[in-house]
């Protein structure tokens, strides 16, 4: 059997056996989806979803992040892996969503794929969430 035909055959596994994509991180809308998403990256959704209630309710929206200061996001995800980097990621995320998206987080797939922190992998997850729960 090639490579390529035991890809297929998990594909189609999967497909059979679990069609619906869920996320195990806790959001009620885009805008926590998209921060939960952008920690989740090296970090387990199990420590995610310890750190983005405290995170939200200080930063509810895109807004409100964007105006905060870095050192502010940094100390409430301090425990989880890189909060340097995602305390960057976060304030510029947010910072795009208001200038150029009416804060607004887009479900277009090339556009999730232009904010910090969310690369092709996770911009597949968003788009997905977006797409069945949202």
């Amino acid at each position: 059997m090639t490579l390529k035909e035991r890809y297929r055959l998990t594909f189609e596994y999967f497909r059979k056996k679990m069609p619906v994509v869920e996320t195990e991180l806790f959001y009620k809308d885009p805008f926590e989806l998209i921060v939960a998403v952008i920690l989740s990256a090296q970090c387990t959704d199990k420590r995610v979803n310890m750190i983005t209630p405290a995170l939200l309710k200080r930063f509810p929206d895109a807004r409100s992040m964007a105006e905060a200061d870095r050192g502010e996001i940094f100390g409430y995800i301090r425990s989880c892996s890189y909060p340097n980097n995602k305390a960057k990621h976060l304030s510029e995320m947010a910072r795009m969503l208001v200038d150029d998206f009416g804060s607004k987080v887009p479900s277009e797939p090339e556009l999730l794929q232009r904010l910090p922190g969310v690369g092709r992998k996770r911009q597949m997850l968003l788009h997905r969430s977006f797409s069945k729960n949202l």
